[in-house]
Protein backbone atom coordinates (compact mmCIF):
# COMPACT_ATOMS: atom_id res chain seq x y z
CA UNK A 1 0.00 0.00 0.00
CA UNK A 2 1.24 3.17 -0.68
CA UNK A 3 1.01 6.36 1.57
CA UNK A 4 0.60 9.88 0.89
CA UNK A 5 2.42 12.68 3.12
CA UNK A 6 0.71 15.82 2.27
CA UNK A 7 1.86 17.54 5.31
CA UNK A 8 5.62 16.79 5.86
CA UNK A 9 8.72 19.09 4.90
CA UNK A 10 11.67 16.95 4.03
CA UNK A 11 15.13 18.54 4.67
CA UNK A 12 17.77 16.38 3.40
CA UNK A 13 21.05 16.56 1.79
CA UNK A 14 20.30 13.19 -0.33
CA UNK A 15 18.05 13.18 -2.91
CA UNK A 16 14.18 13.52 -1.88
CA UNK A 17 10.75 13.09 -3.32
CA UNK A 18 8.95 16.57 -4.00
CA UNK A 19 6.19 17.11 -1.97
CA UNK A 20 3.05 19.49 -2.82
CA UNK A 21 3.35 22.27 -0.34
CA UNK A 22 6.37 21.46 1.20
CA UNK A 23 9.73 22.71 0.84
CA UNK A 24 13.49 21.19 0.61
CA UNK A 25 15.94 22.96 2.38
CA UNK A 26 19.88 22.11 1.76
CA UNK A 27 23.17 23.34 3.08
CA UNK A 28 24.35 24.47 -0.03
CA UNK A 29 20.91 26.77 -0.38
CA UNK A 30 19.63 29.90 1.85
CA UNK A 31 16.26 29.61 0.67
CA UNK A 32 13.60 27.20 0.05
CA UNK A 33 12.34 25.43 -2.96
CA UNK A 34 8.64 25.24 -3.88
CA UNK A 35 7.82 21.44 -4.71
CA UNK A 36 4.98 19.62 -7.06
CA UNK A 37 4.40 16.28 -6.25
CA UNK A 38 3.31 14.49 -2.73
CA UNK A 39 5.94 11.74 -1.92
CA UNK A 40 4.94 8.51 -0.06
CA UNK A 41 6.22 5.37 0.64
CA UNK A 42 5.76 1.61 0.49
CA UNK A 43 6.34 0.49 4.02
CA UNK A 44 8.13 -2.11 2.85
CA UNK A 45 11.18 0.04 1.24
CA UNK A 46 12.29 1.90 4.34
CA UNK A 47 15.64 0.93 4.39
CA UNK A 48 16.07 3.78 8.26
CA UNK A 49 14.38 3.29 11.40
CA UNK A 50 14.53 7.03 12.35
CA UNK A 51 17.19 7.53 15.06
CA UNK A 52 16.13 10.70 16.80
CA UNK A 53 12.19 12.00 17.26
CA UNK A 54 11.76 15.69 18.66
CA UNK A 55 8.90 17.36 19.66
CA UNK A 56 9.21 21.27 18.49
CA UNK A 57 6.94 23.68 20.80
CA UNK A 58 6.55 26.01 17.31
CA UNK A 59 7.16 25.88 14.02
CA UNK A 60 10.16 28.31 13.63
CA UNK A 61 12.25 26.01 16.16
CA UNK A 62 11.49 22.87 14.63
CA UNK A 63 12.68 24.22 11.26
CA UNK A 64 16.12 25.41 12.87
CA UNK A 65 16.22 22.02 14.55
CA UNK A 66 15.64 20.41 10.82
CA UNK A 67 18.27 22.44 9.36
CA UNK A 68 20.85 22.18 11.63
CA UNK A 69 20.43 18.00 11.77
CA UNK A 70 20.75 18.42 7.86
CA UNK A 71 23.75 20.22 7.88
CA UNK A 72 24.69 17.38 10.35
CA UNK A 73 23.83 14.58 7.34
CA UNK A 74 20.85 13.33 8.44
CA UNK A 75 18.00 13.21 6.43
CA UNK A 76 14.91 15.06 8.52
CA UNK A 77 11.11 15.30 8.04
CA UNK A 78 9.32 17.47 9.58
CA UNK A 79 5.64 17.32 10.20
CA UNK A 80 3.09 20.54 10.75
CA UNK A 81 1.17 18.96 13.71
CA UNK A 82 0.74 15.64 14.50
CA UNK A 83 -0.34 12.92 11.63
CA UNK A 84 -3.06 11.56 11.65
CA UNK A 85 -2.43 8.52 9.35
CA UNK A 86 -0.28 5.76 10.22
CA UNK A 87 2.06 7.27 7.53
CA UNK A 88 5.90 4.98 7.52
CA UNK A 89 8.81 7.70 6.98
CA UNK A 90 12.62 6.76 5.83
CA UNK A 91 14.32 8.57 7.35
CA UNK A 92 17.20 9.63 10.04
CA UNK A 93 15.12 12.03 12.41
CA UNK A 94 11.22 13.01 12.60
CA UNK A 95 10.64 16.68 14.13
CA UNK A 96 6.49 17.15 14.98
CA UNK A 97 5.95 20.99 14.64
CA UNK A 98 3.51 21.86 17.29
CA UNK A 99 1.96 25.94 18.40
CA UNK A 100 1.90 24.53 22.29
CA UNK A 101 4.55 27.35 23.68
CA UNK A 102 1.87 29.51 25.08
CA UNK A 103 -0.93 27.81 25.25
CA UNK A 104 -2.64 26.17 29.00
CA UNK A 105 -0.05 23.42 30.30
CA UNK A 106 -2.79 21.05 29.86
CA UNK A 107 -3.30 21.08 26.21
CA UNK A 108 0.62 21.32 25.39
CA UNK A 109 0.93 18.16 27.68
CA UNK A 110 -1.77 16.81 25.46
CA UNK A 111 -0.35 17.71 21.84
CA UNK A 112 3.31 16.78 23.41
CA UNK A 113 2.44 13.33 24.02
CA UNK A 114 0.31 12.88 21.31
CA UNK A 115 3.29 13.72 19.18
CA UNK A 116 5.45 11.61 21.38
CA UNK A 117 3.06 8.71 20.48
CA UNK A 118 3.47 9.21 17.16
CA UNK A 119 7.32 9.26 17.01
CA UNK A 120 7.70 5.86 19.22
CA UNK A 121 5.50 3.95 16.58
CA UNK A 122 7.63 5.71 14.20
CA UNK A 123 10.30 3.64 15.74
CA UNK A 124 12.49 6.14 17.07
CA UNK A 125 15.05 5.62 19.49
CA UNK A 126 15.72 9.07 21.02
CA UNK A 127 13.62 11.86 21.59
CA UNK A 128 14.02 15.48 22.21
CA UNK A 129 11.92 18.39 23.54
CA UNK A 130 12.62 21.18 21.46
CA UNK A 131 12.03 24.94 22.98
CA UNK A 132 12.94 28.18 22.36
CA UNK A 133 16.71 28.69 23.13
CA UNK A 134 15.45 32.11 25.08
CA UNK A 135 14.17 29.57 27.17
CA UNK A 136 10.16 30.89 26.46
CA UNK A 137 8.03 29.94 29.46
CA UNK A 138 6.10 31.80 32.12
CA UNK A 139 5.95 29.81 36.07
CA UNK A 140 2.89 27.70 35.08
CA UNK A 141 4.76 26.72 32.05
CA UNK A 142 5.18 24.97 29.36
CA UNK A 143 9.19 23.72 29.33
CA UNK A 144 8.72 21.99 33.00
CA UNK A 145 5.29 20.69 32.34
CA UNK A 146 5.77 18.91 29.01
CA UNK A 147 9.26 17.91 30.37
CA UNK A 148 8.33 16.07 33.51
CA UNK A 149 5.04 14.39 31.33
CA UNK A 150 7.25 13.29 28.50
CA UNK A 151 9.52 11.65 31.53
CA UNK A 152 6.46 10.03 32.72
CA UNK A 153 5.49 8.11 29.78
CA UNK A 154 8.98 7.18 28.71
CA UNK A 155 9.95 6.11 32.14
CA UNK A 156 12.91 8.07 32.67
CA UNK A 157 13.94 9.61 36.08
CA UNK A 158 15.98 12.57 34.44
CA UNK A 159 16.22 14.51 31.10
CA UNK A 160 19.58 16.72 29.62
CA UNK A 161 18.37 20.76 29.74
CA UNK A 162 19.99 22.59 27.33
CA UNK A 163 19.04 25.85 27.02
CA UNK A 164 21.69 27.74 24.83
CA UNK A 165 21.91 27.90 20.91
CA UNK A 166 25.74 29.53 20.95
CA UNK A 167 25.04 30.04 16.92
CA UNK A 168 22.54 31.94 16.99
CA UNK A 169 23.88 34.02 20.28
CA UNK A 170 22.60 32.16 23.12
CA UNK A 171 24.75 31.11 25.67
CA UNK A 172 25.11 30.51 29.30
CA UNK A 173 27.58 31.74 32.21
CA UNK A 174 27.19 30.86 35.90
CA UNK A 175 23.49 29.79 35.34
CA UNK A 176 22.28 33.05 33.55
CA UNK A 177 21.18 33.03 29.59
CA UNK A 178 23.09 36.29 27.58
CA UNK A 179 21.87 37.11 24.00
CA UNK A 180 24.35 37.92 22.35
CA UNK A 181 26.42 40.16 25.03
CA UNK A 182 23.17 41.11 27.11
CA UNK A 183 21.72 39.02 29.49
CA UNK A 184 18.61 37.68 28.58
CA UNK A 185 16.30 40.25 30.97
CA UNK A 186 18.14 42.89 29.17
CA UNK A 187 17.75 42.17 25.16
CA UNK A 188 14.14 42.97 24.37
CA UNK A 189 12.80 39.70 25.91
CA UNK A 190 11.83 41.20 29.06
CA UNK A 191 8.47 42.80 26.76
CA UNK A 192 7.42 39.78 25.53
CA UNK A 193 3.23 39.84 25.79
CA UNK A 194 3.37 35.86 26.20
CA UNK A 195 6.36 34.99 28.26
CA UNK A 196 8.14 38.07 29.41
CA UNK A 197 11.44 36.78 30.23
CA UNK A 198 12.42 39.61 33.37
CA UNK A 199 15.28 36.34 35.11
CA UNK A 200 17.84 35.37 33.32
CA UNK A 201 18.77 33.27 36.26
CA UNK A 202 17.73 30.09 34.82
CA UNK A 203 18.35 27.97 38.43
CA UNK A 204 15.50 30.35 39.16
CA UNK A 205 13.50 28.95 35.89
CA UNK A 206 14.32 25.20 36.56
CA UNK A 207 12.52 25.54 40.01
CA UNK A 208 9.40 25.39 38.00
CA UNK A 209 9.73 22.01 37.11
CA UNK A 210 8.83 19.13 39.67
CA UNK A 211 10.70 15.95 38.26
CA UNK A 212 13.36 17.72 36.38
CA UNK A 213 15.13 19.03 39.46
CA UNK A 214 18.98 17.98 38.80
CA UNK A 215 18.14 20.66 36.01
CA UNK A 216 20.50 23.14 37.68
CA UNK A 217 22.96 21.10 37.89
CA UNK A 218 23.43 21.01 34.50
CA UNK A 219 23.90 24.58 33.46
Amino acid sequence: MRISVPSFVPFSRRKSVPSKDAAISCPEKTRSTPLDTVPSVEESEMTTTPLLGSIADDFTGATDLANMLVRSGMRTVQSIGVPTSGTAIDADALIVALKSRTISPAGAIAQSLAALEWLRRQGCRQFMFKYCSTFDSTDQGNIGPVADALLDVLEDDFAIACPAFPENGRTIFRGHLFVGSVLLNESGMQDHPLTPMTDPNLFARATTTDQVEGWPDCL
